[in-house]
């Protein structure tokens, strides 16, 4: 089940599964729209016969004629059916759109709050390959997971994309810096025995953080801090835009590494990845990659 839940988790492995429930979904609709035309035809039946044996009230000649002509089209536009059909459609068009855009827009927010991802990681051993699960992890101790996730998934890493003075599509700040200036933070659990292990990846940046030294990567493992990459200022590698400079959303910063060694003795690793803001400047909105993850006993 988790293979299958990882597995279709990209948008573009929907479509493997969208047009088989076409047809179930058509059964539905069908199976709906039979049951209330008969309900609505038997509604109209016995409408027409209670009418038929309920005793007219004694009213005046104008009023006896009002209420005959009313009567007449009331019948004919209601008790008849027949335009009944065409509203009950129009009613559940309206409501299937609503109520379809309703759930995109839940939907939205539910995945912006909750993304998450999965890379190839190799462990114990550099041939030896798994797949981690990253998890947005709280940017201070006590604190909840407020904001959306910063997580953004790539099949040899996992991306933490940081804006700390601005907000997302939806309105909500994606970012915002603990008390140890923890603007975006991810971990994930690797099953390893006992023994001294060397963790190393590698770290880069892009988008406008990439130009300036705001950032820097910290290595966790079981909540200590085993190493840390500072954003190399100045080695930036934009790609012009419109011929007028360079395009700030553009920029990346080549790898660097990020090393840091760990002994276990009867726990596993929470392997955590933190994107901190060194105060040096201003930290600009960008996503901080890191690849190539690597635990291997020594």
């Amino acid at each position: 089940m988790a293979i299958y839940a990882a597995f279709f988790a990209e948008v573009r492995y929907h479509l493997a599964i969208v047009p088989l429930l076409i047809p179930y979904a058509a059964f539905a609709v069908d199976a709906a729209w039979t049951g209330a035309t008969a309900a609505m035809a038997a509604r109209a039946a016995m409408a027409r016969k209670s009418r038929w044996k309920q005793a007219p009230p004694r009213r005046s000649s104008s009023s006896r004629v009002w209420s005959r002509v009313w009567s007449r089209v009331w019948s004919r536009v209601w008790s008849d059916g027949w335009p009944r059909p065409g509203v009950s459609a129009g009613a559940a068009i309206l409501v299937l759109f609503a109520g379809w855009a309703a759930l995109l827009a839940v939907g939205e927010r539910l995945r912006a709050r909750h993304r998450w991802a999965v890379s190839v990681c190799a462990y114990p051993a550099p041939e030896r390959t798994h797949l981690c699960l990253w998890r947005r992890g709280a940017t201070a101790p006590g604190q909840g997971l407020a904001g959306d996730s910063p997580l953004r998934g790539t099949w040899d890493g996992v991306g933490l994309h940081v804006n700390p003075s601005g907000s997302d599509a939806g309105g909500a700040p994606e970012a915002t810096a603990g008390e140890q200036g923890v603007l975006a933070s991810a971990h994930t659990e690797l099953a390893l025995g006992p023994g001294r292990f060397r963790v190393s990846a590698a770290v880069s940046l892009t988008g406008r953080a990439a130009a300036g030294p705001g950032l820097a990567v910290a290595l966790r493992a079981n909540g200590r801090v085993i190493g840390r990459s500072l954003s190399p200022k100045g080695s930036a590698i934009g790609v012009r835009g419109d011929g007028a400079g360079f395009d700030a959303n553009s920029i990346t910063v080549s790898a660097s590494p990020l090393n840091g060694v760990v002994e276990l003795i009867n726990t596993d690793l929470i392997l955590e990845i933190d994107v901190e803001s060194t105060g040096i400047g201003s930290t600009a909105e960008g996503t901080a990659w890191v690849s190539q993850v690597l635990v291997e006993r020594f």
